[in-house]
């Protein structure tokens, strides 16, 4: 007795014809998965950001309202233009001044008040790895942390009460760009002061030569474009905030009472940062929306 066989296989045709449907389908997809999550990554990167600025504004209320170091005084020398260890354990390099230093700064100060160094960092943000003799990492003694947020220098043991605007003022942003620090954190802006026997506080007498008289900004790692086109922000009375920056209002510039930078590129490169001559504007003690 014959028995026939029955089974029918996919025709050459038909195969490529349900492959051609996969790859559409996966073409259509995958911007939406990659959206999706770049959206939860934006949402952690914001929760981080809101305990960095509770944790900052508790530690002001134990030290009589006045806003953390950003900076560290070391041998009679502000180090308002250096790199800090987060934490200070880990360079090999113990003795440099900015390592020594590296226990008074904000990043590491705060951290009895949130007690986990891995919120320092935002999720979207690639690592980067400090080019500076004293980020030993190929002789670590401990983890070094890595680092997505600034503070805002101008702050340097301001007292609370005197900031003019707290709803407005940015306290700790992204002011790096989309880069994670490996090992290390600056404070941006910051403030000039070159006489380590006196407070470096912000003042605005506009002069070089007293401290806390004039302030600059560091140069940035990546886009600031960090979440679609813009980054978060934590303000100086601990709300947290998304803002879209690099909107022109003219053919040049932005609006510079929420932008701190304008002269953008289309990949969210800025060219140039707003300053009122003496400090970047927008992050004022003093500053008036």
């Amino acid at each position: 007795m014959n028995i026939r066989n029955n089974r029918q296989a996919f025709t050459l045709i038909e195969l490529l014809v349900v492959i051609a449907i996969i790859a559409i389908l996966a073409a259509i997809l995958f911007p939406v998965f990659a959206q999706a999550r770049e959206k939860a990554r934006a949402a952690s990167c914001l929760s981080n950001q809101k305990q960095l600025g509770l944790a900052t504004l508790m530690y002001s209320q134990d030290y009589d309202e006045l806003m953390p170091m950003t900076t560290s005084n070391i041998d009679g020398q502000w180090l308002t233009n250096f790199w800090h260890m987060v934490p200070p354990t880990w360079s090999s390099l113990q003795t440099h001044v900015a390592v020594r230093g590296s226990n008074f700064v904000w990043a590491n100060t705060i951290q009895p008040y949130v007690k986990n160094y891995g919120i320092l960092a935002c999720p979207s943000a690639p690592e980067f790895r400090v080019g500076l003799a004293r980020f030993t990492y190929s002789s670590m003694l401990a983890r070094p942390e890595k680092t997505s947020y600034t503070i805002n220098g101008l702050l340097q043991a301001y007292p609370q009460a005197g900031i003019n605007a707290p709803a407005d003022l940015p306290l700790i942003w992204e002011g790096r760009g989309k880069s994670a620090a490996l090992g290390g954190n600056l404070q941006n802006p910051l403030l000039t002061c070159a006489d380590g026997t006196q407070p470096c506080v912000y003042n605005t007498s506009c002069s070089g030569t007293t401290n806390g008289g004039t302030g600059g900004a560091f140069g940035i790692d990546g886009s600031i474009w960090i979440h679609n086109k813009g980054m978060n922000f934590v303000f100086a009375d601990g709300h947290a905030k998304y803002r879209t920056l690099g909107m022109q209002q003219s053919p040049a510039d932005t609006n510079w009472a929420v932008d701190p930078y304008t002269g953008y590129n289309a990949s969210g490169i800025p060219g140039f940062l707003w300053t009122n001559g003496c400090h970047p504007w927008l992050f004022r003690p003093d500053f008036q929306p």
